[in-house]
């Protein structure tokens, strides 16, 4: 799919948060008939402790999510404010400079490919220059974009688990 039109991510991204919640998705297909995918999420209405969703790190402080896609940022949003983080999210890099300059943030949490004159790894080179101390984590469902990254900044594979995340966070230099 172009950018901007979605990421052909999403049986993907499902297939994590079932599994991250202690669930699974079970897939019946028949040629000419159709696909039907069925949830299948464990009840309850305790929410998973620390140590079942193995999220070790609890961070503070306000996060800037950069994200286009209002569905992966809803669940990132969601996971970050597990962690312990305030997060204000934008939907493009322009954004994110923009809200940097005015309010300012502890660390960016930025998705690489999305639309606009600025990828998430244009953004992160940029914010290298304008503010050098400032933790950049990016995330990245895309394994040629990943491997073009060559290791200038820490990237997260889509889909990623709360523990995956608090893993990453972690090792960012502070």
């Amino acid at each position: 799919k172009p950018i901007g039109k979605g990421t052909g991510l999403g049986l993907s991204q499902v297939h994590g948060f079932a599994h991250q919640a202690g669930g699974t998705v079970k897939v019946a297909s028949e040629l000419g008939k159709g696909t039907t995918f069925t949830i299948v999420l464990p009840r309850g209405i305790d929410a998973p402790s620390r140590e079942a969703t193995g999220a070790a790190f609890r961070g503070s402080g306000t996060v800037l999510l950069v994200e286009d896609n209002p569905d992966v940022a809803l669940v990132s949003i969601g996971l970050l404010e597990q962690l312990g983080y305030k997060v204000r999210r934008v939907a493009d890099a322009e954004a994110a400079l923009r809200e940097i300059e005015s309010n300012g943030v502890d660390f960016v949490f930025s998705d690489i490919v999305m639309p606009g004159k600025m990828d998430g790894l244009s953004l992160a080179h940029r914010l290298r220059q304008i503010r050098p101390g400032l933790p950049i984590l990016l995330a990245t469902g895309y394994s040629e974009v990943a491997a073009g990254v060559r290791g200038d900044f820490p990237i997260l594979r889509k889909p990623y688990e709360i523990h995956e995340l608090s893993e990453a966070i972690a090792k960012l230099p502070r």
